[in-house]
């Protein structure tokens, strides 16, 4: 890295936000059962992965999950 990256100064502004006590905990309920959902779905996909050899498609991945509610690009 060069000497001029390294001395660059990176800023920031407080950021207010208005959330209250019960907000925070529904957030904070639904980041934990996010990374649970997370968790187990990285579990299949790696097993997937070591019994095949490789993903399946993502179509047969979604409806195998139950997941039809989730659009693909």
């Amino acid at each position: 890295m060069s000497k001029a990256a390294e001395d660059r100064i990176f800023g920031s502004y407080i950021f207010i936000n208005y959330a209250n006590k019960g907000k925070l905990e529904k957030i904070n309920q639904v980041l934990t059962e996010y990374r649970k959902t997370a968790k187990d779905i990285a579990i299949y996909l790696w097993d997937i992965f070591f019994r095949f050899g490789k993903l399946r498609e993502t179509e047969k991945i979604l409806k195998s999950l139950n997941a039809e509610h989730v659009k693909i690009r």
